[in-house]
């Protein structure tokens, strides 16, 4: 900072950067080291959110899949009772069926004559024959008619016109059922065969109403098996849902997949330690039977060190003696020093390998430690 006119570029760059630092905000924290006990404590503590959050959300989708079940079992339930009443009134159109059909099958042996003789008109038709006849003879026989005869001439003119188109429209009905009669004769000679009669009369008798009825009733039919199908189909893979995830929730400890992997574990470490304690044994075995050898060199060299000793001292006299004692010394303390490095290395090899059955033992007793916390889990 300064106030003249030359610096005046640094001192604004330096009040500038006096205002940034002012907006500068320090936040301290403590870094937080953890160990590997804390970390556990951690991890099984995530595991615990993990499981409980498991089992709400299975708790929620069993409660769906509840609800759902008890939908496609009222829907079914009512597919149900439409198919029922769907199958009731398909026997009562079969039914009604087999009746017409029979009455068709008997309807073969009525002829026209009977078919006359039974028809009413006939006796109205025979009864206006003998009133015209009677009404006849009383005309040729009777006496002159006067007023009141007039009178009652009218009324019978009436009564025979009446009469005549009564005969006229009961003659009509007679020619349609002779004509009726004649086309069912003309399709039996026609038609040899049974069921081709039996479609060709309903086809007579039967109204284009009740055969859009039918085909309706099929369709409905048709379609109300495809939905109880479908819905049955739907239910099965539902069942088959739920069964697998039961078997998945409420199996035995024994068989869950962190069980499992504590229990290979385990085995796992005892097989290493199985494998560690035959090591040892054969280090044993190979230890006992380096002393052995360096006890039989030692033995070796010893009565080697005798028959040289005893051949310079018949020689030589004192200062083979000598020798001899100083060669002998050297030898021995070759052999001790041999010795020596063969127990340390001994002991180095042991002490690594008590080292490796205490971590592993360490190991197991974690191994189990979880596995008993997981069991009470």
């Amino acid at each position: 900072m300064s106030p003249s006119a030359l610096a005046m570029e640094e001192s604004h760059n330096t009040l500038k950067f006096a205002a940034r630092v002012k907006k500068v905000v320090t936040r301290a924290g403590t870094n937080a080291i953890m160990d590997d006990k804390a970390l556990l404590q951690k991890y099984r503590q995530e595991i615990t959110e993990l499981k409980s959050k498991l089992m709400h959300t299975n708790e929620v989708v069993s409660q769906e899949k509840d609800k759902e079940l008890s939908k496609l079992k009222a829907e079914r339930q009512k597919h149900e009772e439409e198919m029922m009443e769907m199958q009731l009134v398909r026997t009562a159109l079969k039914e009604r069926i087999e009746h017409l059909t029979k009455l068709i099958l008997t309807s073969q042996t009525i002829t026209a004559k009977s078919i006359l003789d039974w028809n009413p008109a006939v006796s109205c038709i025979s009864l206006f024959l003998d009133f015209v006849k009677d009404n006849r003879r009383s005309v040729i026989v009777g006496a002159p008619l006067g007023l009141g005869d007039l009178g009652k001439d009218k009324e019978k003119d009436d009564e025979i016109k009446k009469l005549k188109v009564i005969l006229q429209t009961r003659e009509e009905e007679v020619k349609d059922l002779s004509s009726k009669l004649e086309q069912i004769a003309a399709a039996d000679d026609i038609e040899a065969e049974p069921e081709a009669k039996i479609s060709k009369r309903q086809s007579v008798l039967y109204s284009d109403q009740d055969r859009q009825e039918l085909s309706r009733l099929r369709q409905a039919n048709l379609e109300l098996q495809m939905t109880v199908d479908e819905q049955a189909t739907k239910l099965d893979k539902l069942r088959e849902e739920i069964e697998a995830e039961f078997s998945l929730r409420y199996r035995p400890f024994d068989q869950t997949p962190e069980y499992i992997d504590v229990h290979k574990g385990i085995e796992d470490q005892r097989d290493i330690i199985a494998d560690l304690e035959e090591q040892v044994k054969t280090y044993r075995s190979t230890i006992a039977e380096l002393r052995n050898t360096i006890r039989k060199t030692e033995l070796a060299q010893y009565e080697k060190a005798e028959r040289m000793v005893g051949s310079m001292s018949s020689t030589t006299g004192a200062e083979g003696a000598r020798r001899n004692s100083t060669v002998t010394e050297t030898m021995a303390g070759e052999v001790f020093a041999h010795v020596k490095e063969l127990e340390m290395a001994l002991e180095k090899e042991r002490k690594q390998r008590r080292e490796e059955q205490n971590r592993n033992a360490e190991r197991i007793a974690e191994l189990e430690a979880e596995l008993t916390i997981t069991k009470g889990e």
